[in-house]
């Protein structure tokens, strides 16, 4: 298993938490490989993940897809980047 990011246990994430960032700045393949992402994140991650996802290239119905598979429990969010670094201090900034 690898991933962008990975961090250890927190108040809000006691088993940890992993970080996926998808970035697509021109139109391409890379929304394409989402449902990939999702799998890995609910059969191999051995801790729940977040996914960031930016940049104009990204198709708007494919983000929306994502965001629809979020479940709380392995995957707990999708956010753009302004998306998460709110969510970053409202959910582990001590």
């Amino acid at each position: 298993m690898r991933a962008d990011f990975q961090l250890g246990p927190t108040v809000a994430f006691q088993r940890g938490l992993i970080i996926e960032c998808k970035w697509q700045d021109v139109g391409g393949s890379a929304d394409e490989k989402l449902p990939y992402l999702v799998a890995n994140i609910r059969e191999r991650f051995p801790m729940p993940a977040i996914v960031i996802v930016d940049g104009h290239g990204m198709r708007a119905q494919a983000v929306e897809w994502l965001r629809r598979q979020v479940d709380g429990d392995r995957l707990v969010g999708v956010f753009d980047l302004g998306q998460f670094v709110s969510w970053l201090q409202r959910t582990l900034a001590p």
